[in-house]
């Protein structure tokens, strides 16, 4: 083929495949045939031998909604942390989580854990987060907590409160 590159990667087309469908990007894939097998190999010819061998990449949004850790530490961070995108991306990248800024955004939201609310949605969680801490209040559960004890323990409840 003219203007195909000279590099063999049939003998490492499973493990290839097997990291695409793990979720990895074709830079860290070239990255990792480069350490591994000592090949260096553009991320351009690992997208054209995919693209050769019928693999495509899994929908990132359907392999977010399966992965429950993930889910699960985005709740986490959000809720007991109160931590922005910019800084929950961090952290995932740091455990070795593979998403994207905007994919954690659209996760996020998908969570329907948003930062803002319209008025009509802010008045409905008002409601009904005054009925809770009365229900704590008579259980005895919140005396004597202060604001920064109160805002932790609702969000420690998964309940979106604002300071």
């Amino acid at each position: 083929m003219p203007g195909r590159s000279a590099i063999n990667l049939e003998p490492y087309k499973e493990e290839i495949i097997q990291l695409v469908r793990d979720g990895l990007s074709t830079s860290n894939i070239a990255a990792h045939v480069r350490v591994r097998h000592g090949i260096t190999v553009s991320e351009r010819t690992i997208k054209s031998r995919l693209k050769e061998w019928g693999t495509r990449r899994r929908n990132q949004a359907q392999n977010f909604n399966t992965d429950s850790a993930l889910r699960d530490r985005i709740k986490a961070l959000f809720f007991e942390y109160g931590l922005e995108d910019k800084e929950m991306f961090r952290v995932l990248q740091d455990e070795g989580f593979q998403i994207s800024l905007r994919s954690l955004g659209k996760l996020r939201r998908s969570l329907n854990l948003h930062r803002r609310e319209n008025p009509t949605q802010a008045e409905q969680r008002t409601s009904t987060l005054k009925a809770m801490i009365r229900e704590e209040l008579a259980k005895g559960t919140i005396v004597g907590y202060g604001k920064e004890l109160l805002h932790r323990h609702f969000r420690s409840l998964g309940v979106i409160v604002s300071r």
